[in-house]
């Protein structure tokens, strides 16, 4: 199934026309729209005139409308609202012609060069045009920095549901989706009614098809009362919205593989397109000639099926091109064909789970302390109940500060990353820049001691924060996330004692990390600890920090799960190297516990475990006979 929900596609295109706030007449021609938007000077009735026009091709073409918005801006002599409305026209074309790249290369440009000039109100509309844009291309990072910058601009606007939902979160993502929405259960409303099928969309993305078809089927019923009562103006959208739900619907069906009622909802919700939008504007045309093969290919109705791939966008469905051609030759028989297409489609289906799994981790490292900013909110709304309304804007300020506090530094660790591997090669290009490379490692130095002391910061003010927390299990909470980020910090604590800003003592770091671990935990020093690393073994540094965490989720788990007495405890660490191999074992005396068993969409630890194995390009095992062991190997890039 497609990743872009038909829903919230549905809501970008009711955002575009009722962007702004100005009226404008609703009966004019697409010509008058047109020639109205270029005479107007007001630039808000502007916008709306520019929103009003569906197809911006049928008067200039792509190269016309460029010169156009050239022209306009060399009228101004600096940067003001109108050049910046004017580039954001410029954006809105290409975003709507599906050239994202292009109108998303423009829009970060626009962004930039714009922040310290332009109202918030305005520079809003522009980030919520990249987080459409985002959405569309399934870019999980790039909308949570996106939503990172309208925490700033416009915070009422920022909402990271969808982000959440990707990552197969489907409840939080319904959680923060109703707040972003005002959602309210008995309410008979279009909102309520789009926001139910977007509930249904998070939960198929996650494949759980039950809860989804749960969610479009009350959607679908609200819909139909709401058309019977005759009380809401914009019948077209009603009925627009009753075909998408119809073809989530199908897809429900399609994943029952009853092909028959696939097949009947398929073409209602085509019926309704064709009806309402006007041809080439269905953004799920695609997704209706994909669905209608599979329905015909799985009935051994071979050549409909055919047709219906051959209607396929090549360049926007590759891999379900290739997927249904494979289908498609099995059954005519052709083994030589269905095995080249599934080949192809095996291909290019591992390159887009690859990119989509390095979109996750970043996301999920950066979502990592997310949490915290909800139970700051809960404690939030408590204290808004009995405070007075100056005591409610402080606080307001406050939790927003640490949250920005929180996403710069994270953006301010992943640019140093980044920056170090393109260090050398700034070095060989430039010869000023060669010369300072002599003074690299205090630069470095002092760049590490100010992410240390910001690391610091953040634990000092989660513990105050924790301390203040009634709740054990929250409390508990706290100091999971804690402990990672001690365990970072204590990576940037032995930066500064070397010399070599990439040459780290690995058996320190551990020790470090296990030391730190019993502070917190005292019931730790009964434990043996038996720590066995090769002598003068150095590791990459991302390495270091990838196995550090993995090390302190470990030792968490073997504390809180693995001893039901306090004597006779027992944990190994062993890390050696051999062929350029570094291979890791740990392994604790507890009482285990059955791997198969472990609900592991609850169990953040183990997931994180085996997401950290997977960053050093190895797979865990776990094994849990006679106590846990966990077990992989990698290759060490600190000499490549």
């Amino acid at each position: 199934m497609t990743n872009l929900s038909k829903s919230l596609l549905f809501f970008l295109l009711v955002f575009n026309a009722t962007i702004g706030f100005c009226q404008v007449d609703p009966n004019l021609s697409q010509e008058e729209y047109y020639q109205q938007f270029l005479s107007e000077k007001d630039i808000d009735k502007k916008l709306i005139l520019f929103n009003k026009i569906e197809d911006y091709t049928q008067f200039k073409t792509l190269e016309e409308w460029d010169n156009y918005f050239d022209k306009e801006v060399k009228k101004f002599r600096s940067l003001n609202t109108n050049v910046f409305l004017l580039e954001l026209y410029r954006i809105a074309i290409y975003s709507n012609l599906k050239k994202f790249e292009i109108a998303n290369n423009l829009a970060y440009d626009l962004y930039f060069k714009s922040k310290n000039e332009i109202d918030k109100f305005y520079l809003c509309k522009l980030l919520r045009r990249m987080n459409g844009n985002f959405l569309a291309e399934n870019k999980i990072f790039e909308m949570f920095y996106v939503n990172s910058e309208m925490l700033e601009t416009c915070p009422d606007k920022a909402n990271l549901s969808n982000i959440y939902s990707f990552l197969g979160q489907p409840g939080l993502a319904i959680r923060l989706l109703k707040k972003h929405r005002d959602y309210h259960e008995d309410s008979i409303s279009f909102k309520n009614a789009q926001s139910l099928n977007d509930f249904g969309v998070f939960y198929k993305r996650n494949n759980e098809y039950d809860s989804a078809f749960h969610y479009f089927w009350k959607s679908l019923d609200l819909l139909k009362t709401m058309k019977k009562a005759d009380s809401f103006k914009h019948n077209r959208d009603i009925e627009v919205l009753t075909g998408v739900v119809k073809g989530n619907i199908g897809e429900y069906y399609l994943y029952k593989k009853d092909y028959s009622a696939a097949k009947m909802y398929f073409f209602q919700e085509a019926k309704s397109a064709r009806k309402h939008i006007k041809e080439g504007n269905w953004g799920f045309q695609n997704d209706f000639y994909r669905n209608m093969a599979f329905c015909y290919l799985n009935t051994n109705q071979t050549d409909l099926g055919k047709k219906y791939i051959d209607s396929l966008d090549f360049n926007a469905n590759i891999g379900d091109r290739y997927q249904l051609l494979a289908t498609y030759y099995t059954k005519k028989k052709n083994l030589d064909s269905a095995t080249f297409y599934s080949e192809k489609y095996s291909d290019f289906s591992n390159a887009i789970n690859f990119k989509l799994n390095q979109e996750k981790n970043n996301s999920l490292l950066n979502l990592l302390e997310y949490p915290i900013k909800l139970v700051q909110k809960e404690e939030e709304n408590f204290n808004i109940q009995r405070t007075n309304e100056r005591k409610q804007k402080r606080n307001q300020i406050i939790i927003l500060f640490l949250v920005i506090a929180i996403l710069m530094i994270l953006l301010l660790y992943y640019f140093f990353v980044k920056e170090k591997k393109q260090y050398n090669l700034i070095a060989i290009k430039n010869e000023e820049i060669k010369k300072a490379l002599t003074e690299k490692g205090v630069l470095y130095s002092e760049l590490n001691h100010r992410v240390k002391n910001n690391l610091q910061l953040i634990i000092s003010i989660l513990k105050m924060q924790m301390n203040k927390l009634p709740e054990e299990d929250l409390k508990t909470t706290f100091q999971y996330s804690i402990n990672r980020i001690s365990t970072i910090a204590s990576l940037h604590q032995d930066l500064l004692k070397n010399e070599t800003i990439s040459k780290i003592s690995l058996t320190n770091f551990i020790g470090t990390i296990v030391k730190d671990l019993k502070r917190v935990y005292g019931a730790l020093e009964q434990v043996k600890f038996t720590i066995d690393i090769q002598e003068n073994l150095y590791i990459h540094l991302e390495q270091n920090q990838a196995l550090g965490l993995i090390v302190n989720e470990l030792i968490t788990n073997s504390y809180k799960h693995a001893f039901n007495s306090s004597t006779n405890n027992e944990i190994r660490i062993k890390i050696h190297e051999n062929d350029n191999q570094v291979y890791f074992e740990f392994k604790d005396n507890g009482v285990g516990f059955d791997v198969n068993e472990v609900d592991k969409s609850k169990s953040i630890g183990l997931v994180l475990i085996q997401r950290l194995a997977n960053q050093l390009g190895a797979d865990a095992t776990i094994n849990s006979e006679n106590g846990t062991t966990v077990s992989f190997n990698f290759c060490n890039r600190f000499n490549k």
